[in-house]
């Protein structure tokens, strides 16, 4: 208890000394809750490229469970026959700059620990060596083709991607602003009115004792599952396409846009700083597509009527 700096860090401190229960906190299987893994967006959109260069469907983790070559995992793999009848066995490997040291942004230095682009650059060449074809693309290479390279840009203009990024938590961690809905009022003391100030401290305590928190591991529903349940009995996060109502005064749903957090009814007037009258009637310009808590989402639908 004496090592809270905060209140909060008290509280969850003897929460967590005398409240908790074993087994109550879940962690996430390495392979995530479908075993399919982990993949980056961006490397996804890569594939999805490639596939279409190459005019057939490349293996990914949003195709088989698992993709690996010699026991070891990799980002994308498709089998092409050969005119003499042999199989060419091909794996594309996506580096994200970060994670594996790409040497233009994270150059080695005496300072370095891990050198994770030597160990990068050891297993392609032990697949190359073992008979495998391997194409690679850095991060960075593939960000400059979408904004520079005319097929690139086409292909993806054309058909934008449509697969939605998996839900992170910490996505649907918002916060809050404060706001004057009128900038001058002038009381009716003929009338009895006052002005007065109303200080609304942290509402975390209160959500520590009276709210709810989901706890242990999730059931996990996807788009299409028939199994899933209504709305207003689900407690957890929802990652969801909504289409706000045009007249509500106070609006519900946070939107992270420009660096900011706004609360909008429409996406492409807050993403264009819009501030006159909206006048987008493409459903497809207005929705937002975000990451909610169950409660956050009953209230907008609510509020909606």
């Amino acid at each position: 208890m004496f090592n809270g700096m905060t209140l909060s860090s008290a509280c969850m401190a003897a929460f967590r000394r005398n409240f908790l229960k074993p087994n109550t906190i879940g962690i996430v299987p390495p392979g995530g809750y479908h075993g399919r893994g982990k993949q980056s967006h961006i490397a996804l959109k890569w594939l999805d490229y490639e596939s279409h260069r190459l005019g057939k469907v490349i293996s990914t983790i949003y195709t088989d469970r698992e993709i690996s070559g010699m026991g070891r995992r990799v980002d994308g793999y498709i089998e092409l026959p050969l005119p003499d009848g042999s199989l060419e066995r091909r794996i594309y490997q996506f580096h994200g700059c970060y994670w594996h040291h790409c040497p233009t942004h994270f150059p080695a230095n005496e300072d370095s620990g891990e050198n994770r682009y030597e160990k990068t650059q050891q297993l392609t060449s032990l697949f190359r060596r073992s008979g495998y074809t391997v194409i690679e693309k850095w991060e960075c290479e593939f960000k400059r083709d979408l904004a520079s390279d005319p097929d690139t840009k086409a292909y993806f203009e054309a058909h934008p991607t449509t697969r939605t990024p998996p839900l992170e938590l910490r996505d649907a961690l918002a916060g809050g602003r404060t706001s004057a809905l009128k900038w001058y009022y002038k009381a009716d003391l003929a009338k009895g009115e006052k002005i007065k100030m109303v200080d609304v401290v942290s509402e975390y305590p209160n959500a520590n004792l009276r709210g709810e928190y989901p706890y242990g591991h999730p059931t996990i529903y996807l788009e299409g599952d028939p199994h899933m349940p209504p709305l207003d009995t689900w407690n957890g996060v929802v990652k969801c396409t909504v289409l706000p109502p045009r007249d509500l005064y106070l609006p519900v749903l946070p939107y992270k846009a420009k660096g900011k957090l706004m609360f909008p009814l429409c996406r492409t007037c807050v993403e264009e700083e819009n501030i006159e009258m909206c006048h987008h009637n493409d459903t497809q310009q207005r929705q937002l597509t975000d990451s909610w808590c169950a409660p956050e989402l009953l209230l907008a639908l609510r509020e909606k009527g």
